[in-house]
């Protein structure tokens, strides 16, 4: 899947929104079944909040810090239910493929600091990875790419 970045967002009426992304497409999303926890609750109780939908790095969010994932909104994605989902890694205690959805409870921190080290830190490097490819332009990777690649000189 392409990287994709929110270009220009209009509300429209209800929870509705055009965007437009990087790519030159376009779309009509209707937002409200993405609009679930605590962070979304301004936003879906007062259609001003709603309707202060903007750009906010690469994809759309609001004043209070919600935003919603580029690629759930381009490419019809289910979202992860941060808020509700109560089950916050899967495997853990055996150190098998894990998948984050906050809040954390206590007991799921103790479970990831009873795993080896090497494990937690495969992990954390996966996880640092997956931010780093969703959130940085080309641009920036070739930049990153270039400078991690190239020789160390001593002066």
């Amino acid at each position: 899947m392409p990287l994709v970045r929110v270009q220009s967002v209009e509300p429209l009426e209800g929870f509705k929104v055009k965007l437009i992304f990087q790519n030159g497409a376009q779309k009509e999303v209707d937002l409200e079944p993405l609009l679930h926890g605590p962070i979304f609750e301004p936003i879906r109780n007062d259609p001003s909040v709603f309707r202060s939908v903007k750009v906010v790095g690469k994809t759309i969010g609001w004043n209070n810090g919600a935003d919603i994932d580029p690629d759930v909104l381009y490419y019809d994605l289910e979202p992860a239910r941060l808020e509700e989902e109560a089950t916050a890694y899967n495997g853990l205690e055996s150190g098998e493929e894990w998948r984050s959805n906050p809040p954390l409870t206590l007991e799921d921190r103790r479970a990831f600091m009873k795993l080896p080290i090497e494990e937690r830190r495969r992990l954390l490097e996966w996880q640092a990875e997956r931010m780093i490819t969703h959130y940085e332009s080309e641009a920036e990777a070739a930049d990153r790419a270039e400078w991690q690649g190239g020789d160390i000189v001593e002066l």
